[in-house]
């Protein structure tokens, strides 16, 4: 009896420990924010009409994402992607843009840490000016001494609007990710925006489901030393 007893305390703390030890797993993978510092710069062709001035990205993830929507303040734009410069409404408007995105830290990014979003620049049918930049989120993979993880920057199009639309219009370019700036005079100014997103990692279990398990293993455990203890009486 005194055997079993001892057998049945030694499984429990086994269980024990084990979901301690996986709920503190759950717990960092939680907590696991991010630090990006990095900036942008970019090439832009098109009428002198139209102005990119650069920025500077420094800030971490809240529950997995930084956002980059900063309003406007060049030439010094902070934590968003860049701001364009209209310094007079448009008549006729046809361009292209780049824009090169450089993570600094984390660290240890791999294969090169510059991505590039490409953008056609034109007016619609209401003469409203769209930056249509390549919305596919691009992944930043890293690996080093700190730890190792993924995480994808996304870039919104700007839309500059003058006066007031038309009953019934349309976008050209229809999409959510896009930021608009109307433009009562000039100069007008509005930002790049988007936004890093954390690749999140394989899903741990919830702490109330790791205790369910850990009671039935504890259960299980004792069962087959009843088994056995009963199996040496006989």
């Amino acid at each position: 009896m005194k055997r079993l007893i001892q057998a049945n305390i030694k499984s429990l703390a086994l269980s024990i420990a084990t979901i301690v030890l996986l709920a503190a797993g759950h717990g960092v993978a939680r907590a696991n924010e991010l630090v990006i510092v990095g900036g942008t710069t970019g090439i832009l062709t098109a009428p002198p009409s139209l102005l990119y001035n650069s920025a500077r990205v420094d800030g971490s993830t809240t529950n997995g994402t930084f956002e980059l929507n900063a309003p406007p303040a060049p030439p010094r734009n902070i934590n968003n992607l860049g701001s364009f410069t209209l310094t007079s409404q448009p008549q006729t408007f046809a361009g292209a843009f780049n824009l090169f995105a450089q993570i600094d830290e984390p660290g240890g990014i791999l294969g090169g840490n510059t991505r590039t979003f490409a953008a056609s620049l034109f007016l619609d049918g209401d003469g409203n000016l769209l930056i249509d930049i390549d919305n596919n989120p691009q992944a930043f993979a890293f690996s080093n001494p700190s730890g190792s993880g993924v995480f994808t920057l996304t870039v919104d199009d700007l839309f500059f609007t003058f006066g007031t639309p038309r009953p019934g219009f349309q976008d050209a370019v229809t999409t959510l990710q896009r930021n608009t700036v109307n433009c009562p005079s000039f100069p007008c100014t509005g930002a790049l925006t988007g936004r890093f997103t954390l690749v999140p990692t394989a899903a741990i279990p919830e702490p109330a489901t790791l205790l369910l398990l850990g009671t039935g293993i504890s259960g299980l455990a004792a069962g087959v030393r009843r088994r056995r203890a009963g199996g040496n009486k006989s």
